[in-house]
């Protein structure tokens, strides 16, 4: 067969923006189904990674139909790389995409070998101030329908000898990354923004096109419908990474004309390099990323982690540690938003978790992982040696000492302990509290942090329920696990989940709910306990679980929530933490602070604060923290209001930090507003 596989360019459509534009300003009938383009897009992409050997093996065929077309199925970067050094054969230069498969995975290797990379992308854009300088700069285009408009304005079934503008050819390569291939045809499709993709193609004297295996799916129609998709869930993440890049002065035209005799060729690399090996481990999920960084656009973490010219995604992270090539992934804070945002519902963070631990198994953890994993062994310790322990923590040389050995930032003042934990004031008052026979009852899953470091906060919590007329019962209980499985430690993890979930699974057959006050624990129990201990108790204990707001709304809801509030005229600043979001927690939060009498919520913040936990205390991550969470202490700054609540507590300890104002907990609102709070605990 003469000429090439068929290579597609897809890019933005004027005209068809226009049109969706308006269509979009005529009512929520006419937005994008984004819904269903999910949906389809997962079918496609599961059936991909069910069938990518098979689907590896077509496409390769397909593409051997074409005469002289090489097509080569390379194990391992290193490979490719050997395999594209032979092509180049002393070429000026190779010019190369924004495709991860590129840039992280081979572009390393090619600068090794002396090979001069060129990037035309950034001078395709020309010099300019990008005015978004972070996530809350965003227009939120799919919250407002207008999803872009994305068609195939290209195609290329032959190379010209000359360009389509009658220009010359150039003495380069072009190594391209494509966005997907169609194993029927051997027809390769890409996502372009700007003209450096059609312009590499047209003018290189020859072209190497990367295919990852997992961009190969079934058909044209599926190739058409996922760089489609690619567009339509990336576009506000390229609007956040729009930046010239230093140094990429060059572009096509400055590189020196080919005089050689021409014969322009095309080759494929068919790129392994690791992903036949997670298709069959447990992160398989990973490979379900069509690589539109929509992972990206909230991410707290992305500005800081965009370096060395590298692609960067929480994906990508992920992905290059996998290679042995990122020493940075303790910077991830476990925020959750890249699950949140991704299309195809990739649980980005547990999949992290479970490459740490693998890793961990094999090559040791640290004692500062193990120490800071064990949490509630720690917080047990220094709630008996309370306050002496808070003493040794805050003055020298204890401060020195604990700060030092545990690598943590001796600027942070460290939680105080309680000598009284939760547990032990609601055994005493427990023992005085009478049941009624027809009262219904919750099992309250407390956590550590509100047990012995915030026990004001759980106080509350039963208060309020009591007030509501619901007994609480405090059933046996383990760390939620979440700092061991942050630490690394995902045996321990499991061993703690496991009890929890039969110890709060009994609690649901003599029928009660779980109410939990910490959005991290509730995270845990509703979400990844399922993720990593799959069991019919887990999914009863998910379904049964509710966060306290969540459970206090649904009375509300139901008519049965003690309105009987006491009115104070109060300005409120809610931050909403981004565990909480993780769980659509936002609405029920909201509601159940407007509903308190006279309380007005002035500001609502989402930004993530930096925190996660004991992240912000550790040394080479405080700043970062502090820095995360700045756009959050500068508005709560400039809003003057009466009260700033939030529902985590790492949040409460990071907004005092950056403000020197306390939060509160929504609870404690209600318990105020019932005049519980005066009542001797």
């Amino acid at each position: 067969m003469n000429g090439i596989p068929p290579i597609h360019i897809m890019q933005p459509s004027a005209k068809g923006a226009r049109r969706q534009f308006s269509e979009a300003l005529l009512g929520p009938g006419s937005q994008t189904d984004l819904g269903y383009i999910k949906s389809r897009l997962r079918e496609i992409r599961e059936r991909s990674l069910s069938e990518q050997t098979s689907l590896a093996e077509q496409f390769k065929d397909s593409v051997n139909k074409y005469r002289g077309i090489d097509c080569l199925w390379a194990r391992d970067a290193a490979e490719a790389v050997n395999h594209i050094n032979g092509i180049v054969r002393g070429t000026s230069a190779i010019l190369v995409n924004r495709s991860s498969s590129v840039v992280n995975e081979l572009m390393p290797g090619l600068g090794r070998l002396g090979c001069r990379i060129v990037k035309p992308y950034y001078t395709e854009l020309g010099f300019f101030e990008n005015r978004i300088r972070d996530y809350w700069d965003l227009p939120d285009l799919l919250g407002k329908g207008l999803a872009g408009n994305f068609e195939v304005t290209s195609n290329e079934s032959a190379l010209p000898s000359l360009p389509h503008d009658g220009r010359t050819i150039k003495d380069c390569v072009a190594l391209l990354g494509v966005s997907a291939a169609s194993a029927e045809d051997g027809s390769t499709f890409f996502l372009q923004h700007s003209s450096n993709i059609s312009k590499s193609l047209e003018r290189a004297r020859e072209i190497v096109l990367v295919v990852g295996l997992e961009k190969i799916v079934r058909c044209r129609e599926d190739a058409v419908f996922q760089t489609r998709c690619m567009g339509i869930f990336g576009i506000e993440s390229m609007l956040l990474n729009l930046k010239p890049e230093p140094g990429e002065g060059n572009g096509i035209d400055d590189l020196p004309d080919y005089l050689g005799r021409l014969d322009r060729a095309v080759h494929v690399i068919l790129l392994d390099n690791g992903r036949s090996n997670i298709l069959q481990s447990d992160l398989r999920d990973l490979l379900l990323c069509i690589g539109c960084k929509a992972c990206v656009k909230q991410c707290p973490i992305n500005h800081s982690m965009s370096r060395n010219s590298a692609i960067w995604s929480p994906k990508d992270h992920l992905s290059m540690f996998l290679l042995g090539e990122n020493p940075f992934m303790d910077m991830c804070l476990h925020c959750q938003t890249c699950h949140v945002e991704c299309p195809l519902s990739i649980d980005l963070p547990t999949l992290m978790w479970k490459a740490q631990a693998v890793y961990a198994t094999k090559h040791g953890r640290t004692l500062r992982d193990r120490i800071l994993g064990n949490a509630e062994l720690l917080a047990r310790v220094g709630a008996i040696a309370a306050p002496i322990s808070n003493m040794v923590t805050e003055v020298n040389p204890g401060k020195i000492i604990v700060r030092v050995g545990l690598g943590l930032d001796s600027r942070r003042q460290l939680p105080d302990f309680h000598r009284e934990t939760f547990k032990q004031w609601f055994a005493k008052r427990r023992v005085r509290s009478l049941k009624a026979a027809d009262q219904p009852r919750v099992a309250y899953y407390v956590g550590c942090f509100a047990n012995y470091y915030r026990p004001e906060v759980a106080k509350a919590l039963v208060k309020v329920l009591k007030k509501n007329g619901i007994e609480v019962l405090v059933p046996s209980q383990k760390c939620c696990g979440m700092p061991m499985i942050a630490n690394k430690n995902l045996r321990g993890f499991r061993k703690n989940a496991e009890y929890n979930i039969q110890s709060l699974a009994a609690q649901i057959d003599e029928g009660c709910d779980i109410v939990m006050g910490c959005p991290s624990c509730a995270l845990m129990v509703k979400r990844e306990y399922l993720s990593l201990c799959d069991s019919d108790a887990a999914r009863l204990v998910s379904n049964h679980a509710y966060y306290v707001d969540e459970y206090l709304i649904r009375l509300k809801r139901e008519g049965k929530l003690n309105i009987g509030m006491a009115k104070a005229v109060q300005s409120v600043f809610y931050h909403l933490p981004c565990h909480l979001r993780a769980q659509d927690g936002a609405g029920d939060s909201l509601e159940l602070v407007r509903s308190i009498p006279g309380f007005s919520v002035k500001n609502v913040n989402a930004n993530c604060c930096g925190m996660a936990g004991y992240h912000g205390y550790k040394k080479e991550h405080s700043d970062l923290a502090a820095e995360i969470g700045g756009k959050l202490f500068t508005e709560i700054k400039m809003a003057k209001v009466d009260r700033v609540i939030t529902s985590c507590a790492a949040c409460q300890l990071q907004i005092e930090a950056g403000t020197g104002i306390k939060a509160s907990h929504p609870i404690q609102l209600l318990e105020e507003a019932y005049g519980l709070h005066e009542q001797p605990s």
